[in-house]
């Protein structure tokens, strides 16, 4: 469904009717979808194997054996625009540029699940440890029980970062200098990584659903409610409304040239609806 082609200035929380256009049929049964940061690529999971095709011709770009992909962030340090990872279910990690494969690890632990982003995360049960892409090294563990449900960081600098918890969620900042000068320096690996990797910001008791960063300094996310909120970062953070919906939503993502700036949900039934959150007013 391509939203830019909406002709007519959409209300909040109007059902959108997009038109729909068949581009194929997957080679292996999705159980998730993950695009790129570039929108160029998206990858299939399914149970056993991964496929990663082109948008829009939908050639077949890369696959694999693997239950979970995610990327790597296009700012990442040292990263090729193409780099993700994959899990299989023994918990070994295979890291690929530009769909070749680059690295192969398993780390020590339980691996329950992996995250993309600035850096790789590798959540067990009660923990979550934070790698760099490129060599693999331990940028911090962090305890928290139970382990995040999800991870959101902040646009490509990755200055913040958002664990997911069941019933509540941390704001994290992330201090990339620090981090960057203490990895540049020869010394024994710690498994706990570095304690200045990370400042912890605010706790907020609120469930995340679904989330997306549309600045650096705003996030905004649903609850299993029906709320939308907007978490704005900055010396005092702080979580306001931008609307209730009759139902659960997923966010697709936000657009900041359509009408000023619009942020799109889907519900389970595929039912497209958008909102108006202009960055504008996020920035005053």
């Amino acid at each position: 469904m391509n939203l830019k082609l909406l002709n007519e200035e959409s209300k909040d929380g109007e059902k959108l009717k997009p038109t729909i256009k068949d581009l194929g049929h997957s080679e292996t049964f999705p159980q998730s979808v993950k695009f790129a940061p570039s929108g160029r690529y998206f990858a299939i999971c399914g149970d056993t194997d991964f496929v990663v095709y082109q948008y829009p011709k939908f050639a077949n770009a890369g696959f694999g054996s693997g239950n979970e992909l995610v990327w790597a962030s296009a700012g990442a340090p040292g990263m090729q625009q193409n780099t993700y990872a994959v899990k299989n279910d023994s918990g070994v990690v295979k890291v690929f540029k530009n769909f070749s494969e680059h690295k192969t690890f398993k780390t020590s632990f339980t691996n329950e699940g992996i995250y993309g982003g600035r850096l790789l995360g590798i959540k067990s049960k009660d923990f979550i440890t934070f790698y760099d892409w490129e060599n693999f090294r331990v940028v911090r563990r962090v305890d928290v029980s139970p382990a995040p449900k999800n991870v959101y960081w902040s646009d490509a600098n990755g200055a913040y970062l958002v664990l997911a918890l069941e019933d509540t969620f941390y704001l994290l900042q992330y201090n990339a200098e620090t981090v960057d000068a203490l990895l540049a320096r020869p010394g024994e690996e710690s498994e706990d990584g570095f304690e200045e990797a990370f400042t912890f910001v605010e706790e907020f008791n609120e469930t995340v659903q679904s989330g997306v960063w549309i600045s650096n300094d705003c996030f905004v996310f649903t609850t299993h409610k029906g709320a939308i909120h907007y978490l704005i970062t900055g010396s005092s953070p702080k979580v306001l409304k931008l609307s209730s919906c009759d139902k659960k939503y997923f966010i697709l993502g936000y657009d900041g040239k359509q009408q000023g700036g619009r942020l799109y949900l889907i519900d389970k039934s595929l039912n497209i609806v958008s909102y108006s959150l202009q960055l504008s007013l996020v920035n005053f």
